[in-house]
């Protein structure tokens, strides 16, 4: 399975039942970017999905994980779902 597309892929699949468009787009010098350059123009039907809030857990006081450590199985399905 591929997770990242090309475009004349994605703009054959608008509209298609079963596939869902995710724009994650994210600046680590402005974190608020993604969020303002998807309001201001996106793929139709898209859905936006931020890196802080809905692709990262909270950091871990050890530091495992990065800056970004990845949800929990369950978490990161509420959010896609």
């Amino acid at each position: 399975m591929t997770y990242y597309k090309k475009a004349d892929w994605v703009l054959e699949q608008l509209g298609v039942e079963g596939t869902v468009i995710v724009d994650a787009r994210y600046a680590l010098n402005d974190s608020e970017a993604g969020e303002r350059a998807y309001a201001e123009a996106h793929i139709p039907g898209a859905y936006y999905v931020s890196l802080n809030h809905d692709l990262s857990a909270p950091n871990r006081p050890n530091g495992e994980g990065g800056r970004h450590p990845l949800p929990g199985a369950q978490a990161l399905a509420a959010v896609l779902g």
